[in-house]
């Protein structure tokens, strides 16, 4: 074989391997694909604080997920997303609060979605400071730099490409950590899942701020 043959050969090749390597947008794609094809329940924990100096606060209970709609069950919070009407019951108080929310206070209470928000937003990559076998670890840095976002990070397993953490920092010292385990795929749900059913928590007060 010639040099110049062998030198095709290379290129033709790394081309070949440019195409099979993924790119950090392709996989978050698939994985967002992968939990929005069909419905999704996962045990979560979730961290949030607004701003520095704030106390966090965790919440650790169940999500069920389809599409933008999402049922959230806790011990101390519930709430119902339908894809324009939100339901949120704080169970210490005795009151669910009713509104139609942006889908940046959707995401506030399902940071998956943010991570949907994000996407056309930001310049993202794979980490070059964090390694993981069994992962992808992908961040998110906004090309607005006026943006309150400092950096989300997105952690997907590799055999199936389900989402298993998201991290947020902001620049006003705000941080969310989500994490989900046990993930199922292609959960039966109806309609009436993701929404309140008043029959069922006859003595709460409702608060419609639609």
């Amino acid at each position: 074989m010639s040099r110049r043959h062998i030198i095709l050969s290379l290129l033709i090749l790394a081309g070949a391997t440019c195409v099979v390597a993924q790119q950090p947008v392709t996989i978050v794609n698939q994985s967002l694909q992968t939990i929005q094809a069909s419905a999704c329940k996962a045990r979560f924990s979730l961290t949030q604080r607004v701003a520095r100096g704030e106390q966090p606060v965790q919440v650790d209970g169940t999500i069920v997920m389809k599409g933008e709609k999402f049922h959230i069950d806790s011990k101390d919070i519930k709430a119902w997303f339908d894809g324009k009407t939100q339901w949120v019951y704080m169970v210490d108080q005795g009151e669910v609060s009713i509104t139609e929310p942006t889908a940046e206070e959707a995401a506030d209470m399902n940071p998956i979605l943010l991570v949907k928000e994000y996407i056309d937003n930001c310049r993202i990559i794979f980490s070059t400071t964090e390694q993981d076998q069994t992962h992808h670890v992908i961040e998110f840095y906004p090309k607005d730099k006026m943006s309150e976002l400092l950096c989300l990070t997105l952690r997907i397993r590799k055999s199936d490409k389900i989402p298993t953490s998201v991290n947020i920092k902001t620049s006003k010292g705000g941080m969310t950590n989500l994490r989900l385990t046990n993930v199922q795929t292609h959960q039966q749900t109806t309609e009436a899942s993701f929404k309140f059913d008043k029959s069922k928590f006859k003595d709460v007060y409702i608060n419609d701020l639609r």
